[in-house]
């Protein structure tokens, strides 16, 4: 499965529930789980992102529709990208033209 990263901001409503973080992470665990995806971790920060999540997913399609299920729902606003792994990118820089 490929890996994915997801930088989070609350939208103006995400703030006004901000009790509900933990629950809103956990169902976000459930839906991945049901989507065929795995959540590795989710840590909320501070500075320019309220949260950060990690998970896997079989392909692109699954990681975005996953990602879109989660910004519909108004708390957070994502940016979603694949992330590679050390082994991962050794394989990428091997495939290099010399």
């Amino acid at each position: 499965m490929a890996t994915y990263v997801a930088l989070l901001n609350w939208t103006e409503q995400g703030v006004q529930t901000v009790k509900d973080t933990v629950k809103r992470a956990d169902a976000f665990q459930a839906a991945a789980k049901k989507a065929g995806c795995t959540v590795r971790e989710i840590v909320w920060t501070t500075g320019p992102y309220d949260a950060v999540g990690i998970f896997e997913a079989p392909d692109n399609q699954v990681a975005s529709r996953l990602a879109l299920s989660l910004g519909v729902q108004g708390a957070v606003r994502s940016l979603t990208m694949p992330a590679f792994t050390k082994e991962d990118r050794g394989k990428i820089i091997a495939g290099l033209p010399k």
